[in-house]
């Protein structure tokens, strides 16, 4: 009997409690007006937007450097955006939002921005049949300087003319492999405008008789004005050729040739500097850890050029013309292992990002059969994730060097040789990149090695950082941010160089 008038007691204050909370609700809502809940809300998310999503960047760098010679002081004193907060677009402070917008919505280059550089596109045959193109991007109505084999130059000039910054940029893409990619796209955009040259290496062509460089749905011809290329002969070869695929046709090693190319271009004069993205990140301070210096390995084991002796007649092992002033690389995963699992992470993660890549890479392989034995080809309809493609298709092609998957990413990543980098190297990352992520970057790297810098913003997803209040802006933070690091770093080395020429 006194159970069930416990009971019966407890259901009456549940229903009075509930009433309360009801009334309560009703009162406050007739005591409000939708306006006024409306106009306090904007202002609660403009002081959380103001004081917690704008942010100046986070900068790591070793802490014993305090001396003016020093690039990393250099650059915080002189990169505008180092020292400005970063305010994401505010419908855009999600790290999805970031991230996919940028990749699918962000606004294609236009007609005008297009008219504004000429372009040309170098393709090249490998030995082993795969396929290479430099797009090489530069403003117009420049002075031009294109170098012959022997290290000459001649200038030519047309109309009203201004002189080109002895600076080309070498672009290497990520997994997006090309020149087509939305954020090379962008990047390419802002360095010709502030008036320098491009070369990008693009592996995923998918024709090696293309004479035209593609940008959305424009096609426009590679040559504009008076800027001829190096090669004026096609590759010639009875061959089916294919296109390269990073890491499975080519290795860290077989860039050594492409930045000779690239090199050879140039002149021995001009200042070099690696842009890498992403995966093509890796790559590059992977690049940058083995394969640069004069103490650097003489033989590589690279694959060689079809015709290599005409290609490049001085290339006589000598690492040294390889190497870059310097080097700005953008989203790196470092980490190969911890990037995978998360994208592995959540479903999310699982539905948007990872069967995304898998599907890419799925496709590459399928337009470049003929470099994979028959086994191979049978796989590639029953791969679904990331980590599945490189398990089942790229370490067993290593021949048994690697017993599993993550003794195949830890061999491939560049987070556990940034020690070895030889020349400054400035790595942008965002915090809340869901592919890049916040675990994988080595921070203790960049506090020990007196050769590394690592700039990090709150939010800004992968390779996007868009901002603007009300739209993203033409150029995102990042574009901008690698702009002023190139100036920065140019004036660096000039003032280092005269300082040093002056104690001699």
């Amino acid at each position: 009997m006194s159970s069930s008038s416990n009971n019966d007691s407890n259901s009456n204050k549940q229903e009075f409690y509930n009433e309360f909370r009801k009334k309560k609700r009703e009162s406050f809502f007739k005591r409000h007006s939708k306006s006024k809940l409306f106009k306090w809300a904007c202002i609660g998310f403009a002081g959380y937007y103001t004081f917690v999503l704008c942010q100046k960047p986070w900068i790591y760098h070793p802490k014993a450097i305090h001396n003016a010679d020093a690039f990393q002081e250099h650059l915080k004193r002189s990169v505008e955006n180092f020292n400005r907060r970063f305010c994401p677009t505010p419908w855009l402070i999600n790290t999805h939002a970031q991230t996919i917008y940028g990749a699918a919505c962000r606004h294609i280059i236009d007609d005008q921005d297009e008219a504004l550089f000429k372009k040309k596109r170098n393709q090249y045959e490998f030995e082993d049949g795969a396929t290479i193109n430099l797009d090489w991007f530069e403003p117009a109505n420049t002075t031009t300087t294109n170098s012959s084999s022997d290290g000459g130059a001649a200038a030519a000039t047309t109309g009203q003319q201004s002189e080109r910054k002895k600076t080309t940029i070498f672009i290497l893409p990520g997994l997006s492999g090309g020149t087509g990619a939305v954020g090379v796209k962008h990047l390419i955009s802002s360095f010709v405008k502030a008036g320098y040259r491009c070369v990008v290496m693009d592996y995923k062509t998918t024709s090696n008789e293309s004479s035209t460089i593609q940008h959305g749905h424009h096609t426009l011809p590679p040559i504009v004005g008076d800027l001829d290329p190096i090669d004026l002969d096609k590759p010639k070869s009875t061959n089916q050729t294919t296109k390269v695929i990073p890491g499975l046709t080519h290795t860290v090693k077989d860039i050594r040739n492409v930045i000779q190319l690239v090199r050879k271009e140039v002149g021995k004069d001009e200042t070099l500097v690696g842009v890498g993205f992403s995966l093509g990140a890796n790559t590059l301070l992977t690049y940058l850890s083995e394969h640069v210096g004069k103490d650097a390995p003489k033989k590589q084991g690279a694959k060689k050029l079809k015709d290599h002796h005409i290609h490049l007649p001085n290339d006589d092992g000598d690492e040294s013309r390889n190497e870059f002033a310097y080097a700005i690389s953008i989203g790196n995963p470092f980490d190969l292992n911890a990037a995978t699992l998360a994208l592995q992470s959540n479903i999310f993660q699982r539905m948007i990002y990872d069967r995304a890549y898998a599907k890419e890479r799925i496709e590459l392989y399928e337009k470049n059969k003929e470099l994979l034995p028959e086994d191979y080809i049978k796989l590639l309809p029953t791969l679904r994730t990331t980590r599945d493609v490189d398990d089942k298709i790229n370490r067993p092609l290593c021949e048994g060097k690697f017993e599993n998957v993550e003794k195949f990413y830890e061999f491939h990543s560049s987070g556990n040789k940034m020690k070895k980098i030889t020349v400054p190297t400035i790595c942008l990352n965002a915090l809340d990149d869901p592919i890049s992520t916040y675990s994988s970057i080595p921070f203790e790297a960049f506090v020990n090695y007196d050769k590394l810098m690592l700039v990090t913003t709150t939010r800004g997803g992968h390779i996007a950082s868009l901002d603007g209040f009300f739209a993203p802006k033409k150029e995102s933070w990042m574009e901008r941010t690698s702009v002023q690091i190139v100036k920065s770093m140019d004036e660096w080395r000039e003032g280092l160089t005269k300082r040093t020429s002056k104690l001699d």
